[in-house]
């Protein structure tokens, strides 16, 4: 079916053929990551894989917001840069992308930095990404102010 051709209509859950259902349980299975792969995703939903992939592209929430977030973070570290372009490249490392930056001027042999990202990663791996930035040589405290809480 063509793009220009598609018609989209809310519709209760409740009347969805058991198959969307499930294609539905099974992508937010992938998507929270309680399930690693699209096969083991299957087998906990009991729907096969070739019903997921006949409807997998054409079912998602009504209010699904955009699959990414916005995380904030205030960060002190040391007043060393290098500190600071570790940390960037260890949020670029994952699926992450920074979008402000500011690092303030050093008070007291100490700054602090406050960044936003957008991720599409989940929130475990959110939690995993701050423990380790938190475990960085030169890091001396890491809040997050904002998004990615449950």
């Amino acid at each position: 079916m063509k793009n220009q051709n598609r018609q989209f209509y809310l519709v209760d859950f409740q009347i969805l053929s058991e198959a969307i259902k499930k294609t539905i349980q099974t992508k937010e299975l992938l998507k929270e990551g309680e399930a690693e792969t699209i096969n083991e995703a299957v087998k906990k939903t009991g729907i096969s894989r070739s019903a997921y992939y006949k409807y997998k592209d054409h079912v998602a929430p009504a209010l699904d917001m955009q699959d990414d977030a916005i995380v904030s973070l205030a960060i002190t570290t040391v007043d060393d840069i290098a500190v600071c372009s570790r940390i960037l490249r260890k949020i670029a490392k994952g699926k992450n992308r920074v979008v402000t930056l500011n690092r303030g001027l050093p008070v007291k042999k100490q700054t602090l930095i406050s960044l936003a990202f957008e991720t599409a990663e989940t929130r475990s791996d959110i939690k995993k990404l701050i423990t380790n930035i938190e475990n960085m040589k030169g890091v001396k405290d890491v809040r997050q102010i904002g998004g990615g809480e449950e």
